[in-house]
């Protein structure tokens, strides 16, 4: 190894060579103009420089699209502002086209080196890790800054075999990943079956939720303060975690409603996925806002684990949103009263607790594999950047890969059905520590 002057990569292999990113790139801006109704509209994602889907109406569009600016195939896309905050700030564009104005657009001068220039990039982007070339108050890389830098560039009959390598290693990643969503589609299947064949050998009746429920509308008083000590949190879509009161705080002159273990926590902000919690045992307390509506189950006709269940079903989210939106679909509070007046169909109380018990295991099924799904793109991340950076070394490995792969590109997908990009730190929290 020697050193490189790069913060982001102090050293990489000797015989590496480090060339100012001026000899390979040169920015172009072509504006589209009156042409754009001939341009096909590119974004960068995650996913790379992808033709975007006019019709899903999702993100921004300018509002003049003549003010977009061409896009090459071959052309390296880059997001040089707010880069702490894009999800991905650079892409190696397949198509031609037109993005918006905002982004940089680089022609690379050698397409051999042009995989690898991608390749580098995106491993310093997925750990951000250009934070010293950052300036002004939205973090963004001045263009000749970024210009006037080195990139450490292997020989290419080296890069090459590492393109190979990773792409072998990325079939083989999401192999696994699909193998294992499989297993959430089985349970699925299996909960929905298990679901209908109860309702159908059970003796059914319709009950307005309100009739085998009750809302808690108390406040904390004073005899209750010293029982419940803490105060709860509803946090959209991870249920309810408790902190201690400030110091002095007069519970029974506040705001607050006690909550007990099984009780349903709704949030009467707006309807949402994860807008339902069922407290626990070790979160008896307070919860911080009268925002919270409480359902406490008549224990002799309802189970909440069940409620839970269907509030998490397509119907239950269904009335969730129905009853809080008002006027030309606009979101408001949710309305309690009306929700609990809705009719749900109640199996006997034993087989109330058995959907909820198959739910609940599927639940716990797909959390321990998002993690594990997690963690396995996480090892592919790094394994990435090490390899990018010349830390591991991968021509022997190549070596010894088979000519022909039996995973061919074509029967691999990346779109493996869960986003591993956002609110990771939720997955690392779970309680479930998956090996192998």
């Amino acid at each position: 190894m020697k050193p490189s002057g790069l913060p982001w990569c102090p050293e990489v292999p000797e015989h590496w060579k480090l060339v100012p990113n001026r000899d390979y790139l040169r920015q172009r801006k072509v504006l589209v103009g009156e042409r754009h109704t001939e341009y096909t509209l590119l974004s960068l994602t995650k996913h790379g420089v992808i033709v975007r889907d006019l019709t899903e109406n999702k993100g921004k569009f300018s509002a003049d699209m003549g003010t977009s600016q061409e896009v090459r195939s071959g052309d390296l896309v880059m997001c040089l502002f707010d880069v702490p905050e894009t999800p991905r700030t650079v892409g190696l564009s397949k198509h031609n086209g037109m993005i918006t104005g905002a982004y940089t657009i680089f022609e690379i001068q050698e397409e051999k080196y042009s995989k690898w220039l991608e390749l580098f990039y995106i491993a310093m982007d997925n750990q951000k890790a250009l934070s010293p070339l950052y300036s002004g108050l939205r973090n963004t890389i001045p263009k000749q800054r970024l210009l006037g830098i080195k990139t450490p560039i292997p020989p290419l009959d080296e890069q090459i075999a590492i393109d190979r390598y990773l792409k072998h290693i990325h079939r083989r990643v999401q192999r696994l990943i699909q193998a294992k969503l499989k297993t959430i589609d089985i349970l699925a299947e299996r909960r929905k079956k298990e679901t209908v064949n109860i309702i159908k050998s059970s003796e059914q009746n319709m009950q307005r939720i309100s009739h085998v429920s009750t809302i808690i509308r108390r406040e904390v008083d004073r005899s209750s303060q010293e029982k419940f000590t803490q105060i709860g949190i509803f946090n959209r879509g991870r249920g309810i975690f408790l902190k201690e009161p400030l110091p002095g705080k007069d519970l029974g002159e506040s705001d607050f409603f006690w909550i007990k273990n099984g009780d349903l926590v709704i949030s009467g902000q707006f309807a949402w996925e994860g807008s339902v919690a069922l407290a626990s045992k070790a979160e008896e307390g307070c919860i911080a806002s009268h925002r919270y509506p409480i359902i406490r189950a008549n224990e002799d006709k309802l189970d909440t684990s069940f409620l839970l269940a269907f509030f998490q079903t397509d119907y239950g989210q269904l009335l969730l949103d129905h009853h809080s939106r008002g006027a030309a679909g606009r979101n408001r509070p949710l309305n309690i009263n009306k929700l609990l007046k809705e009719k749900i169909q109640l199996p006997p109380l034993k087989e109330q607790k058995r959907i909820a018990k198959i739910v609940e295991h599927e639940a716990q099924v797909r959390k321990k594999i998002q993690l594990w799904c997690y963690h396995l793109n996480e090892f592919y991340t790094r394994l990435t950047e090490n390899i990018a950076t010349g830390k591991l070394d991968v021509r022997n490995a190549v070596a010894a890969l088979p000519k022909d792969d039996p995973l061919s590109e074509d029967k691999v997908t990346n779109n493996i059905g869960i986003d591993l990009d956002t609110d990771s730190g939720e997955l690392v929290q779970a309680e479930e520590k998956v090996k192998g």
